[in-house]
């Protein structure tokens, strides 16, 4: 089983959250007298956040009450246009390659990284699902190279935490999904990954994601990190998706199940 592979961030991340002695939700520390984007400032920053606006506007519609409806499948292939040009023409525009991951995961599905069911004939929806599932995690990975500190005791800026708070749980929700399918497929079953999961740190070593303890173990350390940057979700999953706890569970109930047949054979 591949470990997670861990940048040195994301250790000295992992070692505060597990420090006895530390707060009881530690967070990322940060400054709202910082640009909000590192990397996209000014003039360039200002109008990348006006085109990803007016871009989400455009298809965001209402009802009659004026409450929000959910896209339509065109609406959201509009978006991944305006959203592609947007990164295209501002590459290092962390918010609008996680907005572009949001609208890939509406269009496909949580479950993008798992290979369709082959039908045979056409193949052009195979094609356009494996080149989905490329996009998602390519900017998933840049959108946090871009954004990530390169020590955790240097404050960030309110924008650049919400953006990687949302970044490292989009991803932690698509590889706990993925997680799920495999381990619930048989042993001979046809489930696959649509294209190969590689994890890189930051010295350049990779790890390859296969199996589903593989994309487990990962899912777990995504949803720490999206935690320490602010996200609510990522705290209630943390707990949910730790190794640990499922193991102690899986020990207790196996208890109780020879406790209850013992009971029953003893009547």
């Amino acid at each position: 089983m591949a470990k997670p592979n861990l940048t040195d961030h994301d250790i000295s991340i992992l070692a505060k959250i597990k420090d006895p002695e530390a707060t009881t939700n530690p967070r990322v520390k940060v400054d709202s007298t910082l640009q909000s984007d590192p990397n996209v400032t000014g003039d360039e920053y200002e109008s990348a956040k006006t085109l990803e606006l007016d871009a989400i506007r455009k298809v965001a519609k209402k009802d009659k009450f004026g409450l929000p409806l959910e896209p339509s499948a065109e609406d959201t292939e509009i978006l991944l246009r305006y959203l592609s040009a947007l990164v295209e023409r501002y590459p290092k525009y962390a918010s609008a390659r996680n907005n572009r991951v949001q609208a890939i995961r509406t269009i496909h599905g949580d479950d993008l990284l798992i290979a369709p069911k082959s039908s045979g004939g056409d193949q052009s929806d195979v094609i356009k699902r494996k080149e989905a599932a490329g996009l998602a995690l390519d900017d998933l990975a840049t959108g946090i190279r871009l954004l990530t500190a390169s020590s955790m005791e240097m404050p960030i800026s309110p924008r650049s935490a919400q953006t990687l708070a949302n970044l490292h749980t989009q991803k932690a929700t698509i590889l706990n999904i993925t997680s799920k399918l495999l381990s619930k497929s048989p042993p001979n079953s046809t489930t696959s990954l649509i294209i190969p999961v590689i994890e890189r740190s930051n010295n350049g070593t990779e790890a390859e994601l296969k199996t589903a303890n593989d994309f487990a173990d990962q899912v777990h350390l995504e949803f720490q990190l999206g935690a320490w940057y602010g996200n609510e979700l990522a705290e209630k999953m943390v707990t949910a998706t730790n190794p640990m706890a499922k193991l102690c569970g899986e020990i207790v109930s196996g208890a109780m199940r020879k406790e209850i047949e013992g009971l029953s054979g003893g009547t």
